[in-house]
């Protein structure tokens, strides 16, 4: 009943629509007749406008050879341009034909004053290696011209998401009178309000371009479903192979920009030594003088990059001038005559190379601590030139947090910050810009919150650390998170990590003096020789201590000195209470705990005694103020012996810490996973070279253990 009612309808429709279609068929039979009057008028319209038309052509061809004149001088602008980012490029240049001009006239019949209206009578297309490339000279574009936005697209926001394809930059211009890159052309008044298009492209885009945009899209026929479906696959493929080359291109220019970077003090040693035996014969080669100042960079030998690169200053060359203001920087107190030179010669490397986010930076860091609206707008103008650029983008975020005093900086630039993450990833992988790349993730993770992760970053960071100059640039800008230390909590112990590896790394007095302001303990002394007692706290890994046990608690009865451990009763911090216990006269145990302690967690009171952190659980933090109550008590850390029994990530920092700050780390074999890793990490090998390695695997016996424990 309901089909038969249904199919009733339906067949009512189409009686009513066949019976209206065919009124519409009647009336449209019917002559319409105009009146006379408006058959005139519409005569004298077309007329008109045919007029209109013809009158515009000769204007047009009049005017022809001025706009050909224009043009050659925007070419001869625009290759200013494009040499400073490559020379690679090919440049493309044409003016309206007559024809199509005509054309365009013909098409739309809303211009008034079509050479006026119409934007790209005049047109230069730059073609690039790398879509690096399209970025830098778009941003060269906006500030040497000015820039009509309603006009101006880039047609990677007008393609879908799911869509690929024609991706060329279009930038509707005229000329920037007060523009200094074209300040010395005879460019007649005339021309400053000439109209034109410059489009940009990468190689790639470009053939896809030929073949799809003016075959296919500008084409006066339509591509089948089939064929426009096999273009889309191959623009797929193209854009990736431009962000693949472009991906690549960034790394090489890390390779470049941080020659030396990537080798150890002994490695650069012997490149130094090689490259000045070709220096010394060929003194004029300022490729070479320029590499060997990239060595001596990271070794912060800044008089020998001074003397290296002060003799080429008047080649002009913008990495030399760059290099050479960062050293001189370095060098010289912010008083001195030098210090203000080195900010001569920061501007000048910009305004030779504008898009050199380097120098940008480094500029940033001249201003630090002495202009912050400055260092802010260099900062952020070198994350505007590469946002891919960590340094950049760190010290931005820092600028901006101080400015508004919260932490809103971080929450709205969360997604910069991750990219920015795999970025210093991909740096590690390859070796490039270490140690930065460390310091830099270290820095995204605190502003994340992944204090532990952080910290790691920052303990790698220093342990590749050639030079204490790099530590303390590290130390300073976490200074500029002064106000906002209650939102960020571990920036003060950071800045406690990076304080002691300046004196136990690098013997700093500064960071001595420092550290003797900022910290000062509570506790009764503690004497020397130190062993600090670390490892597994779990209490399924019993049967694990339960095979070291009786070794390790007896080889202590011939050690006399101090035992630094957990300060609980779980794991190998019951251990160290036992330990304590037996030999009471010739041992003092010190166990370090947060102030807030789980219910589960029993202290050992069997320690002499028992010292609280601020922290609300275990963390590494008692870690860091163990090493600072031995400074405090002016410990070498040659006299601080680390005794390792497996342990979790907790324990594997603290290892870490320990090698970082020259003390000698022993691990009871087999007794855990971090024990392992840490062995077999490439990073830490060569803790464990020479005849007396400070990585040393320990045999589970009475006899090695005290060795380790008293005479190693």
């Amino acid at each position: 009943m309901i089909l038969l009612r249904f199919f009733s309808y339906i067949s009512l429709i189409k009686r009513v629509y066949l019976i209206n279609l065919s009124k519409n068929k009647v009336k449209s039979n019917k002559k319409y007749i105009f009146p006379i009057e408006t058959k005139l008028s519409l005569i004298e319209m077309k007329e008109k406008r045919r007029d209109f038309i013809v009158n515009q052509l000769k204007f047009y061809k009049g005017k022809y050879s001025e706009f050909v004149k224009f043009n050659e001088i925007l070419e001869q602008i625009l290759h200013r341009i494009a040499k400073q980012i490559s020379t690679e490029y090919i440049m493309q240049k044409r003016v309206k034909t007559l024809t199509s001009f005509a054309e365009k006239i013909l098409r739309q019949s809303n211009y008034k004053d079509p050479i006026t209206e119409i934007t790209d009578i005049c047109g230069i297309r730059i073609i690039f290696p790398s879509l690096n490339d399209t970025k830098k000279v778009s941003t060269l574009i906006k500030e040497n011209f000015i820039i009509n936005p309603i006009l101006s697209r880039s047609k990677v926001d007008d393609l879908g998401i799911s869509e690929f394809g024609y991706r060329t930059d279009h930038y509707s211009v005229i000329l920037k009178k007060q523009s200094s890159l074209y300040s010395d052309l005879d460019i007649p008044e005339s021309f400053f309000s000439q109209k034109a298009e410059i489009q940009v492209r990468t190689i790639i885009e470009h053939a896809y371009a030929a073949i799809y945009h003016d075959l296919g899209y500008k084409g006066a026929y339509r591509l089948k479903k089939q064929w426009e479906r096999e273009f889309q696959r191959g623009a797929a493929l193209l854009e990736q192979m431009d962000e693949s080359f472009s991906r690549i291109e960034l790394i090489i220019k890390d390779y470049k920009t941080n020659f030396g970077g990537y080798l150890n003090e002994n490695e650069i040693k012997n490149e130094l030594e090689k490259l000045q035996i070709i220096y010394e014969v060929d003194p004029e080669n300022a490729n070479i003088a320029y590499r060997m100042a990239l060595m001596a960079k990271n070794m912060g030998e800044w008089s020998r990059v001074i003397d290296l690169l002060s003799k080429y200053v008047d080649l002009n060359k913008a990495p030399i001038l760059r290099e050479l203001g960062f050293a001189i920087r370095l060098k010289y107190p912010r008083i001195s005559k030098e210090y203000q030179q080195a900010e001569k010669y920061l501007k000048k490397a910009i305004e030779l190379d504008p898009l050199d986010w380097d120098a940008m930076a480094i500029l940033g860091g001249y201003y630090k601590n002495t202009d912050e609206d400055k260092a802010l707008e260099c900062y952020r103008r070198a994350f505007e030139i590469n946002p891919n650029d960590a340094y950049s983008l760190s010290n931005y975020l820092i600028y901006e947090i101080r400015k508004l005093k919260n932490l809103d900086p971080i929450s709205i630039s969360r997604p910069s910050i991750l990219t920015a993450i795999e970025r210093c990833n991909t740096q590690i992988e390859l070796d490039i810009d270490i140690p930065w790349a460390y310091f830099n993730k270290g820095l995204f993770n605190l502003f994340l919150s992944n204090f532990e992760e952080s910290f790691n970053n920052f303990l790698l960071g220093i342990k590749f650390c050639a030079d204490e100059w790099i530590v303390n640039t590290t130390l300073k800008t976490l200074d500029l998170l002064v106000n906002v230390l209650d939102k960020l909590p571990g920036v003060i112990l950071i800045k406690y990590l990076l304080l002691l590896s300046l004196i136990f790394k690098f013997d700093n007095e500064e960071a001595k003096s420092r550290l003797k302001s900022s910290y000062m303990t509570k506790y009764n002394k503690i004497e020397k020789p130190v062993l600090i007692l670390i490892g597994t706290t779990e209490i399924n890994n019993q049967d694990v201590l339960n095979r070291y046990r009786d070794n390790l608690i007896n080889a202590f009865k011939t050690y006399e000195g101090t035992i630094i451990s957990g300060g609980t009763i779980a794991g190998v911090s019951a251990l160290a209470g036992v330990i304590q216990e037996r030999f009471s006269n010739s041992i003092k145990t010190i166990g370090y705990v947060p102030k807030v302690v789980h219910k589960k967690i029993q202290i050992d009171h069997k320690y002499s005694e028992i010292r609280t952190t601020e922290g609300i659980r275990f963390t590494i933090e008692e870690g860091i103020y163990y090493w600072l109550d031995i400074w405090a008590n002016s410990i070498d850390s040659r006299y601080v012996k680390i005794l390792g029994v497996g342990g979790g990530a907790i324990a594997a920092f603290e290892y870490r810490l320990a090698l970082i700050f020259n003390a000698k780390v022993g691990l009871l074999e087999e007794s855990g996973q971090e024990i392992k890793d840490l062995i077999q990490d490439p990073k830490w090998k060569d803790f464990q070279m020479g005849k007396k390695p400070r990585l040393k695997l320990i045999k589970n016996s009475e006899n090695d253990i005290e060795l380790f424990i008293t005479k190693y």
